[in-house]
C-alpha cells in the first residue's frame, strides 16, 4: 500500500498530527533556547560566586548609589573610599562581564556547536530524526541541570561545551521534520512557529533567571535556575520518544538518477550484440563473413568495456556527489548572498542576546529590566518570526521565491532605527523602541531557513543547514567576543551599537542582494 494511502487511512489524533508534533519540535527549541540564554541573565551572580570576567566599583545591593557615583573609582581601595564617605553605597565586585564571560557564553559554545552540528545533519539524513531529537534534548538538559553543581569555571566551560553538542542537533534535524510534514503553502508559518521557541525561550531565560535567583528556589541561588530550566527538556525528550513520529521524507527537486539510465549484462548494455550464423568462426572457408563476424565481437567487447567504464564513473559520482552538490550550492548567488547576510544578522542577534540582560543591569542597576525583557522577547520576537513566515507565505504564491528575500531585507532595514534607539535613550522609552525593533527585527530567522530548505535538493537538505548553521552561528556567534575590546577603547554602549543596530542595517543590504540574484 502507498505511503500516501496509509497515512490517510489513520485516524487524525492529535498525538500522530503533524500539529503535535510541531508543538513538541518547537517546545524542545525552547527548552533548548532557554538553557542556551540563561547564562547571560545570571552571569553576575555565577562570576561573584565562581570568580571569573572583570571586576569594578558598583554600587551595593539596596543602595541609593548610582552607576556614575561608584564608576569613578578604578580600583578597590578607591571604592572602598568612596564608600566611607558615602555611608557603604558602593563595593568592589565582579560584573558578570570581560572576556572571560564573552568567551564563555560565545566560542566555547559555538567552537563544539557549529563542528557537532554538522555530524547531526549527516545523521539526519540517514537515520531516524526523532530518536536523534531525543538524544539532543537528553544531551543538552543533563548539561544544564549539571551547571548548578559547578565550582570552577573549568567547569561551566566543559558543561557549556556539552550543553553546545546536544542544542546543535535542533537546527539540522527540526527543519527538516518540519518539511517533510506541511505543505509548501504553510512551510514558512510552520518554521516561524518552530522558530518562535527560540523567543519564549529567550525571553523566559530573564524571567525565570532573575525571578528563581531571588527567590532561591530549591535555596540554591543561581543554581536553581539551571536545576529548573533543565527539568523540562528532560520531559519532553520522553514525550518526543513515546508519541512522535519520522514524517515520510519528501524528494522534491532531485536529480535524475543515474543507475536508472545504466544497464547490465548482454540484452540490456545499450551494445549492439555480435552478429550470429550458424557457422563457427573458424570455418576456413568463409574467410570474409567470418573477418567480419570478428569485427563485430572486437566490437562488441569494446562497447561493454565503455559500459564498464560508465558505471565505475557513475558510482565515483554517486559516493562524491554529496559534497560535490553542496558545494555547488554554497557557491550559488542566491545562497552565498543570503548566507553572509543572515550570518551578520545573527551577530546582531547574539550581541543583544548575550549582552542585553547584562547591559540594562550596568547601566541601570536600580531597575529591574527582567521581565521587561522577557515579554518584549516573547510577544516582540516570537510574534515578527511568525508574522515574517506569514507574510512570506502570501508574497511567495504571488511573486515567487525571491519574494521571501525582499521580507528579510525590508525587515531589517524597518528595525534598525529603533534597535539604535533602543541604546540611546533610558527606559521606559528604550523598552517601547525595544518592541519595536524586535518585531521587524526577528521577522528574519524562519523565512531564510524557508528558502534554503527550498533550494537544497532533499540528498543534502539537512546537511545544507547544518552546513549553513555552521557558517551563521560560528561567525555571528563568535563576534560578541570583541565587545571587551571595543568597550575598552570606546565604551560599552558604543560597542553594542556597532555590533547590534549596525548589523541589522549590513544585513539588510545583503539580503537586498540576495532578493536581486534570485529575482535573475
Amino acid at each position: 500500500m502507498p505511503i500516501s494511502s496509509r497515512l490517510s487511512s489513520e485516524p487524525l489524533n492529535v498525538f500522530t498530527s503533524k500539529n503535535w508534533l510541531l508543538f513538541l519540535v518547537a517546545a524542545i527549541h525552547l527548552s533548548a533556547a532557554l538553557s542556551h540564554f540563561l547564562l547571560s541573565v545570571v552571569s553576575k551572580y555565577v562570576s561573584r560566586d565562581i570568580h571569573y570576567g572583570d571586576q569594578a566599583c558598583v554600587p551595593a545591593t539596596d543602595s541609593n548609589a548610582t552607576l556614575a557615583m561608584c564608576s569613578v573609582a578604578k580600583s578597590n581601595e578607591t571604592c572602598q573610599s568612596i564608600s566611607s564617605s558615602e555611608g557603604n553605597t558602593c563595593i568592589w565586585d565582579y560584573t558578570g562581564l570581560g572576556l572571560d564571560y564573552q568567551l564563555l557564553a560565545g566560542p566555547s559554545f559555538m567552537a563544539v556547536f557549529t563542528t557537532t552540528s554538522i555530524l547531526w545533519g549527516l545523521a539526519a539524513d540517514r537515520f531516524n530524526r526523532i530518536n536523534l531529537l531525543v538524544w539532543c534534548s537528553s544531551v543538552f538538559s543533563l548539561a544544564t541541570i549539571l551547571t548548578a553543581f559547578a565550582t570552577k569555571f573549568w567547569h561551566l566551560v566543559i558543561l557549556r561545551m556539552i550543553l553546545a553538542a546536544g542544542v546543535a542537533g535542533i537546527g539540522p534535524i527540526c527543519p527538516g521534520i518540519i518539511f517533510d510534514a506541511f505543505p509548501e503553502k504553510h512551510r514558512a508559518l510552520a518554521m516561524g512557529f518552530f522558530h518562535w521557541g527560540i523567543y519564549l525561550g529567550g525571553g523566559l531565560s530573564n524571567a525565570i533567571g532573575k525571578t528563581v535567583t531571588d527567590l532561591h528556589i530549591f535555596v540554591q541561588g543561581w543554581r536553581g535556575t539551571f536545576l529548573s530550566a533543565g527539568i523540562p527538556g528532560i520531559i519532553l525528550g520522553l514525550l518526543v520518544f513515546l508519541t512522535g513520529k519520522d514524517p515520510p521524507r519528501i524528494h522534491k527537486g532531485h536529480e535524475q538518477d543515474f543507475h536508472s539510465h545504466m544497464h547490465h549484462g548482454h540484452a540490456t548494455s545499450g551494445c549492439p550484440p555480435p552478429k550470429t550464423n550458424n557457422r563457427t568462426l573458424n570455418n576456413m572457408h568463409v574467410q570474409e563473413e567470418d573477418d567480419e563476424d570478428q569485427e563485430d565481437v572486437i566490437e562488441y567487447e569494446t562497447c561493454e568495456a565503455q559500459v564498464l567504464i560508465e558505471q565505475h564513473h557513475v558510482k565515483y559520482q554517486t559516493a562524491n556527489a554529496i559534497p560535490f552538490s553542496l558545494w555547488k550550492c554554497c557557491l550559488e548567488p542566491p545562497v552565498l548572498m543570503l548566507g553572509i547576510g543572515a550570518c551578520i544578522r545573527q551577530a546582531a542577534g547574539y550581541t543583544w542576546g548575550y549582552n542585553s540582560a547584562l547591559y540594562y543591569q550596568t547601566y541601570y542597576p536600580n531597575f529591574d529590566a527582567s521581565w521587561w525583557l522577557t515579554w518584549i522577547t516573547i510577544f516582540g520576537g516570537s510574534i515578527g518570526v511568525i508574522f515574517g513566515g506569514f507574510v512570506s507565505d502570501i508574497l511567495v504564491s504571488r511573486l515567487g521565491l525571491s519574494a521571501r528575500a525582499l521580507v528579510l531585507a525590508v525587515s531589517q532595514v524597518v528595525a534598525f532605527p529603533f534597535a539604535l534607539a533602543t541604546l540611546c535613550y533610558d527606559p521606559p522609552i528604550s523598552f517601547f523602541a525595544l518592541l519595536i525593533g524586535y518585531f521587524f527585527a526577528e521577522m528574519w530567522y524562519g523565512v531564510v531557513f524557508a528558502i534554503l530548505v527550498e533550494l537544497l535538493p532533499h540528498e543534502i537538505r539537512s546537511l545544507g543547514m547544518a552546513v549553513a548553521l555552521f557558517a551563521i552561528n560560528n561567525f555571528g556567534g563568535n563576534v560578541p567576543v570583541i565587545i571587551s575590546p571595543l568597550s575598552n577603547a570606546l565604551s560599552y554602549r558604543t560597542a553594542l551599537i556597532y555590533l547590534y543596530p549596525g548589523s541589522l542595517l549590513l544585513s539588510s543590504f545583503l539580503f537586498f542582494m540576495g532578493y536581486l540574484s534570485i529575482s535573475k
